[in-house]
């Protein structure tokens, strides 16, 4: 595989699937979703919405995100404990959506990833998702 800059983000989803012994959906028309293992044995998968989006004029960003759960569920969130948890991760951080969903989230932008910084942003989310969904269960 060539592991230089990005030329299409979608096809290189489908292969990092693959290599992760995992499984590529396409979702929608700009959404995919990725099933990779997080554990050696692979027999727990976590999964991953893939998208692009244009954060300002001529700025697209890869978006690479796990939802954990929603937060209704769970009033007594420390969320300083949450907020220190985003100086653990390298790639990923926590973000709560409009919809009050607990997400773990890795960006970069489009023009500058690369097949590795992507593939790693992957391997991030879905452990820290898997994870924290654990602990919320």
């Amino acid at each position: 595989m060539n592991r230089k800059k990005l030329e299409n983000i979608e096809s290189l989803l489908q292969e990092l699937s693959v290599e992760l012994h995992g499984q590529y959906t396409e979702y929608s028309d700009d959404t995919v979703i990725l099933t990779v293992p997080v554990d050696k044995d692979e027999t727990e998968f976590q999964s991953v919405k893939g998208y692009v989006v244009d954060k300002e004029p001529g700025k697209q960003v890869v978006i690479l995100t796990g939802t954990v759960c929603t937060l209704h569920d769970h009033p007594s969130v420390d969320y300083l404990d949450l907020l220190k948890r985003n100086y653990q991760m390298v790639y990923c951080k926590l973000t709560i959506t409009d919809e009050d969903y607990l997400e773990v989230e890795a960006a970069t932008y489009y023009n500058y990833a690369t097949a590795d910084e992507v593939e790693a942003m992957i391997k991030e989310v879905a452990t820290r998702t898997y994870e924290l969904k654990k602990e919320f269960k």
